[in-house]
Formats: C-alpha cells, sequence, structure tokens
C-alpha cells in the first residue's frame, strides 16, 4: 500500500512524503475468512480515512485531508461499531460490514488500523436468496424422502395388521378344529376302551385274553398320545381355561400315588409320594390340571428309572395373605439328562436325545404341556438334573387357600 502525506511549513507546500507499506500479510488472514467479500476489502487508520479502498479516489482524502472524506462522516454508524468492538460484524444502510483490528508497528500499540469489508444490500439479498434455495431444495428432498418414507411406513403397518388378522383367523380356524376333533378323536377311542374292557372281562381263552389286554394297554398309550397332542393344541391357541374351585391336595396326591403304582409293574422301584403339608392341604384352583403336571412328570421318572426310588414331595416355601408357595418336586435315580441337553427337554416334541425316544418312546409333548400349565398357574418350572444322580424336576407356584373340603 502506498500512502502519501503532503508536508507544510507556515502555509506553505513543502513537498510529499510517500510510503510504501507491505500490509499484504497483515490482510491475508482477513482476506480468507471473507470469501467474496475480499474484493471489498478496506484499510482506515485510526482517524477513520481509507488507506486502501476498492474506490481509489477515496485514498485521497488522508493526502488532502479532508474529513469529509473519512468514514467517519460518510458512516458513522459503522465507525462507531469499528471503536465499540475490536472486530465483528454489523448491517447499516450501506451494507454488511466485517472488521477486525491491525497493529502494523510492533511494540506501538497507540497506531491502529481498521481492515474492513463492505457486502452492499444487493450482493447481500443475492446471497441470502442463493442459501434460500438451496435450503428450499434440500427441504424438498427431505420432504420427499419423508414422504416416502411415511407411505412405507404405511403399507409395512398395514401388511402387519393384515398378517396379524389372518394369524388371528388361522387360530380361530385351529381353535374351532381342534375343539371339534378333541370330541371326534376322543370318543370313538373311549368306546374301542370300554369294548375292550367288556370283551375282558367276558369268558375268554387265556391266548384271547392276553390278546386283548394288549389292545386295552395299546388304546390307553394312543389316548394318552391323542390328549397330549389335543391339551398342546389347546395350551397354543389359548383355548386352555384353568378353573379356580376348592379341592383337597392330599386327595390329588393320593391318586397320584394310585395311578403311578400301577406303572412300576416289574421294576425294582419305590415310589414314594408325600403328605400335603397340613397349613395348605386344601386349595383354590385347578385340581385336574396340577394332576396331569404331577403324573407327567412322576411318569418320566419311573420311565427312566429302572430301579431305586422315585419320591413325590410337596414344600411350602411361603405363605402370605392367604396365599400359598409350593414347590413341588420330583426325584428319582435314573439316568437322568447331560447338563447340554437340560435346556431342550421342555421344548415341543423333544426328548435328551433320539436313543432315548427310541428306547422309551413318547411323543415328547408331556414336559411341554407341564411347564405351559405351570405358567398358566402363574409359577415356573425347572429340571436341575445331572447325568450322574439322576433327574431332580421340580415347578413352583402361587395358589389360593381353601377354608376346607366342602360339605
Amino acid at each position: 500500500i502506498r500512502i502519501a502525506k503532503r508536508l507544510r511549513l507556515g502555509g506553505r507546500d513543502l513537498g510529499l512524503l510517500l510510503i510504501n507499506v507491505q500490509a499484504a500479510r497483515m490482510l491475508k488472514e482477513f482476506a480468507d475468512n471473507r470469501g467474496k467479500a475480499a474484493d471489498h476489502i478496506m484499510l482506515f487508520n485510526q482517524d477513520g480515512y481509507w488507506l486502501r479502498s476498492p474506490d481509489p479516489s477515496r485514498e485521497w482524502g488522508f493526502m488532502l485531508e479532508r474529513p469529509d472524506l473519512t468514514l467517519k462522516q460518510t458512516s458513522p454508524q459503522a465507525w462507531q461499531a469499528f471503536w465499540d468492538a475490536s472486530n465483528g460484524q454489523m448491517e447499516s444502510a450501506d451494507g454488511l460490514w466485517s472488521w477486525t483490528t491491525l497493529y502494523p508497528a510492533q511494540n506501538h500499540d497507540q497506531l491502529i488500523w481498521k481492515a474492513a469489508s463492505l457486502v452492499p444490500h444487493s450482493e447481500l439479498q443475492a446471497i441470502r436468496t442463493h442459501i434460500w434455495g438451496i435450503i428450499l431444495a434440500a427441504s424438498a428432498v427431505l420432504l420427499l424422502l419423508f414422504g416416502a418414507g411415511v407411505a412405507a411406513l404405511v403399507r409395512s403397518r398395514h401388511k402387519e395388521q393384515l398378517a396379524q388378522q389372518e394369524a388371528a383367523r388361522l387360530a380361530q380356524v385351529k381353535g374351532d378344529f381342534i375343539a371339534n376333533m378333541s370330541h371326534e378323536i376322543r370318543t370313538p377311542m373311549n368306546a374301542i376302551m370300554g369294548l375292550t374292557y367288556l370283551l375282558e372281562q367276558g369268558g375268554l381263552e387265556d391266548g384271547q385274553h392276553a390278546l386283548v389286554r394288549k389292545i386295552h394297554q395299546a388304546g390307553q398309550a394312543l389316548l394318552g398320545i391323542i390328549n397330549d397332542i389335543l391339551d398342546f393344541s389347546k395350551i397354543e391357541s389359548g383355548r386352555l381355561k384353568l378353573e379356580r374351585v376348592p379341592f383337597s391336595l392330599e386327595e390329588v396326591l393320593d391318586h397320584v400315588a394310585a395311578i403311578m403304582s400301577t406303572c412300576v409293574g416289574q421294576k425294582h422301584l419305590k415310589l414314594v409320594v408325600s403328605s400335603a403339608p397340613e397349613p395348605v392341604s386344601h386349595l383354590i384352583g385347578d385340581a385336574l390340571r396340577l394332576e396331569q403336571v404331577l403324573l407327567n412328570l412322576t411318569g418320566n421318572a419311573i420311565k427312566f428309572t429302572e430301579r431305586g426310588e422315585v419320591e413325590v414331595k410337596v414344600v411350602l416355601e411361603s405363605e402370605q395373605d392367604g396365599m400359598a408357595t409350593l414347590l413341588f418336586r420330583v426325584r428319582d435315580t435314573g439316568i437322568g439328562i447331560p447338563p447340554e441337553q437340560q435346556a431342550n427337554i421342555f421344548n415341543a416334541f423333544s426328548q435328551a436325545d433320539s436313543s432315548t425316544s427310541r428306547r422309551f418312546g413318547g411323543t415328547g409333548l408331556g414336559l411341554t404341556i407341564s411347564r405351559r400349565l405351570v405358567n398358566l398357574m402363574g409359577g415356573t418350572s425347572a429340571s436341575p438334573a445331572s447325568l450322574a444322580r439322576g433327574a431332580n424336576s421340580g415347578s413352583a407356584s402361587g395358589w389360593s387357600r381353601g377354608s376346607g373340603p366342602r360339605p
């Protein structure tokens, strides 16, 4: 920047002092941050004279000492803002001003210059229009994407609703089928069982008597499988409802003992069914389903135990406000269940391994039904068995206490 200063003495012009100032380094950082506004950079001394201006005619104000050619006179609002803050921005009637403070002489804080840029309103409006155009274009794209996302979400939810409706319809069809099949299958099977029983009681020869007994036993096994499948289907479809009626826990245990004692057969096996805890000998709930669970657990224990003992025990774990938590435990000395197989035994149609099914038979539904029934009763079931020490399965659930047997 070339700065000219007139030299005068006693009212006479003596000459002109010209100074070249390397201001490029001082202005570079300010210019780099201005973008397009770098074309409008100006430099002012502390009196408001233009030392550098896009309009060269303004630079003569300093040389000719004309106060009317200072920013202080032409834009007093901007000049006041320059001195109120060392750097900043403001919008005035001229446009958008940006400025910073420079110190051209080292160790001389009294010499202060101001570097500034001015973006006229016309250019400022063009920039704003461009920015708004970008914002509007981006908004339009976002709206399109949002609209597409909403449409996809609506379609997805509609498909999900249709799938739920179809699932509900299929469940209803399945439930109706099960309700009909429960009667259609059980009725002829019960008739077969009744007729074989009557035939067995008639005058038959020894060979015929043995054949009828085998028919009866096979029919009982088939009826048990049918009952398991129908019960499992009812539970899966949510159609199995539990009763809440007073019953004697002792009678349930006696019935389990009576039925299971016939299953011991020729095995070297002892069946022990403990008595019901005295404080909770009478309960309110579904005695038939509780008995079904105990028969399943006990039947499994007897099936997989050749010698030793099977024990059915009821433990009162807690009692509060008329509610009793009971632990029904079935322990045996049988073959046990490997730890890696214990997580699978409650799965439908599952046994510890395929060889178990071949050797002992069964559908693999008994424990699944038992667990579902216990869950419906508000309890839990588990099988902490090990291969070495035999099975030790049990279930715990909460029961409302009854006041005693009804007359």
